[in-house]
């Protein structure tokens, strides 16, 4: 493995890119939260029927009937499920987006600088960043070693320019 100052210069920028847009949107979601985190939501949800004295009714393979229902409930419930679910395919994140458009902007940025690195990973290292084995380790910090090497023999020797600067006084 060969590694260049370039690429690795490259591989900072996207990372600081990713940084970076990951910050704006962790804070729009807390900017959001804290504003709108105790507003109520109509959601349709599936919850367990219940006979009149408040027993849940099974089926008979012992399963809950379920029963679609309109319920309340606080955005911030619907931003804790997205938190454990992800940013997609739910309802709580397809509620959340229809009304939150530019954080789903956000992270649409985020991922594509996530793709990003792991493809120039891929490329200039031939790993994923996000999941290197020791093998790959070692070869990188033997490339990284020799790169070191490299530019400390062409750096000047601050031992020759000091005794060349007393030499000339």
């Amino acid at each position: 493995m060969k590694i260049t100052q370039r690429q690795i210069n490259k591989l900072n920028k996207l990372y600081d890119e990713h940084h970076h847009i990951s910050e704006v949107l962790s804070d729009n979601i807390k900017t959001v939260q804290d504003r709108h985190g105790e507003d109520v939501m109509e959601v349709e949800r599936e919850i367990p029927k219940q006979d009149s004295q408040g027993r849940v009714l099974k089926d008979k393979d012992g399963k809950d009937i379920l029963e679609k229902k309109k319920i309340n409930l606080q955005q911030k419930l619907l931003w804790k499920e997205i938190s454990v679910l992800g940013h997609e395919g739910h309802q709580a994140a397809d509620i959340l987006r229809h009304k939150y458009p530019e954080i789903w902007d956000y992270k649409e940025k985020e991922l594509k600088i996530a793709n990003e690195i792991k493809e120039y990973s891929l490329k200039n290292f031939g790993f994923e960043a996000n999941k290197i084995s020791l093998r790959n380790h070692i070869a990188l910090t033997q490339a990284l070693v020799k790169l070191e090497i490299k530019n400390a023999k062409k750096a000047p020797n601050i031992f020759k320019i000091l005794i060349n600067k007393i030499k000339n006084l």
